[in-house]
């Protein structure tokens, strides 16, 4: 069993209404720059729900694969690119968007 300390001060109660909405306290908006129409992405983590604004995970998963050397994108690019080359493709509709098997 994982135990966690909170300090009270960093804990909120609020209530789940019939129609499933929560009142983040003002506080806590203010925290994280919640603002009327502002997108969160929402989590599930064991009994925990993580929220966080969709700019702030964008962010956070910069940060996470910063060190990757390289763009993925490019990447993929670059692979369908060969993809295309080998099978001798030379314009007009791409046998396999015509259904072909090659």
């Amino acid at each position: 069993m994982e135990w966690h300390i909170y300090c009270m001060s960093d804990t909120y109660d609020t209530t789940v209404t019939r129609e499933g909405r929560v009142l983040i306290p003002a506080e806590v908006r203010r925290a994280i720059g919640l603002a009327p129409g502002v997108r969160v992405s929402l989590r599930v983590d064991g009994e925990r729900i993580v929220l966080m604004t969709v700019d702030g995970a964008r962010r956070r998963l910069r940060e996470m694969f910063s060190g990757v050397p390289g763009s993925l994108s490019e990447e993929l690019i670059a692979e369908r690119r060969d993809e295309v080359r080998r099978d001798g493709w030379t314009g007009g509709e791409h046998p396999r968007a015509a259904g072909g098997n090659e």
